[in-house]
């Protein structure tokens, strides 16, 4: 059963911790909106991402070198643990905005 999780115009005093230990299948969306947190927030940590571990792994000859090797790197970590992983891909994703693994990540986290 597809799971989809929207959240819009959260406003938060304080300190938040917000999608904490999920997991991502290929028939999930998370959506975020326009959220507003006045302190601290824990936000996707312990992120289970197998479902675009695996579209990654198939979409590495669609990157370019340097993007391939980068998300190989993230990839290997992601065999020690998810934390790890999420951290990597993370990097890439600062790294490599407008390439491949943002495409494909961006497909099950906003839909």
């Amino acid at each position: 059963m597809p799971i989809k999780i929207e959240i819009e115009g959260l406003h938060v005093d304080g300190d938040a911790k917000l999608l904490n230990h999920v997991k991502i299948t290929e028939e999930s969306s998370i959506s975020l909106k326009d959220l507003i947190i006045n302190g601290k927030i824990e936000a996707l940590n312990d992120v289970d991402l197998m479902a675009p571990r695996a579209e990654l792994e198939k979409s590495l000859h669609k990157m370019s070198p340097d993007e391939a090797r980068s998300m190989q790197q993230a990839l290997r970590q992601s065999q020690n643990s998810s934390n790890g992983f999420l951290i990597k891909l993370k990097e890439h994703l600062l790294n490599f905005a407008n390439g491949v693994a943002a495409s494909v990540v961006a497909s099950y986290l906003i839909k």
